[in-house]
């Protein structure tokens, strides 16, 4: 059945939905299968039992609101070109740049000792190795490709295809099986 958020009390850990059938049903917020919180007004579909709603999900298609949480650490669903590109690659690439330059310009006064900005940048890059695989993984679903493809680029010469696909070219458009088209949700 479809419907609608009406509340949440997340200290008790329900929330209310009117079904379109004008019924109102409890929900346990274990009952929720996304990855983002519920919101109120939010569109659902569930299961409606007799002690409530079960098995409450997001109808697919309808814009998750964006969250960096979800965005750098989980790998579902999907990631369009600009928000790889401004989100992702070039923020992190200017820190990159940044820390390089700090690292180099301190070697001198650092030399024989070891130079704290090299250890913030060997952080820094073992921090970013999962958003960056759950990130890569998104833009590959976004051509409708399962995760596994991500392998293709541990392959020689192979890899640049994936490469190209993942950063320059344009997803799938409308909706896929991993979700709805994340250009058309702008």
């Amino acid at each position: 059945m479809r419907g609608q958020i009406l509340g949440i009390d997340r200290s008790a850990g329900t929330g209310a939905i009117s079904g379109s059938t004008g019924d109102r049903f409890e929900f346990a917020l274990s009952e929720w299968r996304s990855d983002i919180p519920p919101q109120i007004g939010e569109e659902v579909d569930f299961v409606a039992a007799d002690d409530g709603a079960k098995a409450v999900y997001r109808i697919p298609g309808v814009p998750e609101p964006f969250s960096w949480r979800v965005f750098l650490l989980h790998s579902s669903g999907r990631v369009s070109r600009s928000q790889y590109w401004l989100r992702w690659t070039l923020p992190y690439s200017i820190v990159l740049i940044i820390l390089s330059i700090a690292s180099n310009a301190s070697r001198s006064s650092w030399s024989g000792q070891s130079n704290p900005w090299d250890a913030t940048l060997g952080l820094l890059t073992l921090l970013a190795v999962w958003p960056s695989v759950a990130i890569s993984l998104k833009r590959i679903h976004d051509h409708d490709r399962s995760g596994w493809f991500y392998l293709v680029l541990l392959i020689p010469v192979v890899q640049l295809w994936p490469l190209v696909e993942i950063m320059f070219l344009r997803g799938t458009r409308g909706p896929n099986r991993f979700g709805a088209d994340p250009v058309s949700l702008r």
